[in-house]
C-alpha cells in the first residue's frame, strides 16, 4: 500500500512540476504586434517623398526592432477607396511598437508626415497562432 502511495504522489508531483514550465512557455509566447500607416491623401508630396525616401524613416524602424512587412503604393482596393501609400510595420510587442512610436527619430517623420498628408497610424494585436 506504501508503495502504490508513493508511485501516485511520484506521478502527481511530476505532473505538477512539468505543468510549471509549459505554463511558462505559454506566457512567452505573444503574439507580434503591426502597426500600419495608411495615407489617404498627400498634399505635399515633395515633403512626403523626401521623408519617405530619407533613411532615417528606416532606420528607426529597425533600430526599435520593426521589420517592413510592405511598404509601398502600389495599393488595390477590394471595397472602398485605395489608399495612397501603405506601410506595415511588425514588432514583437506593444511596448516595441509604443516605443518606436514615441522616439525622437520617428517624431520627426510623423511630424513631416502629418503636415503633408491625410493618415491614420493603428497599431493591431496579431494572432499567437493561427485556428
Amino acid at each position: 500500500m506504501r508503495t502504490r502511495r508513493a508511485v501516485v504522489l511520484s506521478v502527481l508531483a511530476g505532473v505538477a512540476l512539468g505543468a510549471i514550465p509549459v505554463q511558462a512557455l505559454h506566457a512567452q509566447a505573444k503574439p507580434p504586434v503591426y502597426v500600419v500607416i495608411d495615407v489617404r491623401d498627400v498634399n505635399d508630396a515633395q515633403a512626403y517623398g523626401a521623408i519617405v525616401r530619407a533613411p532615417a524613416a528606416s532606420l528607426a524602424v529597425t533600430k526599435y526592432n520593426g521589420r517592413y512587412l510592405s511598404r509601398g503604393s502600389q495599393v488595390t482596393a477590394l471595397d472602398g477607396k485605395a489608399s495612397k501609400f501603405l506601410t506595415v510595420v511588425s514588432f514583437d510587442s506593444a511596448d516595441q511598437a509604443q516605443t518606436w512610436y514615441n522616439s525622437p527619430e520617428q517624431a520627426t517623420v510623423n511630424s513631416v508626415r502629418e503636415k503633408s498628408t491625410k493618415s491614420r497610424v493603428l497599431m493591431v494585436q496579431g494572432l499567437s497562432s493561427l485556428p
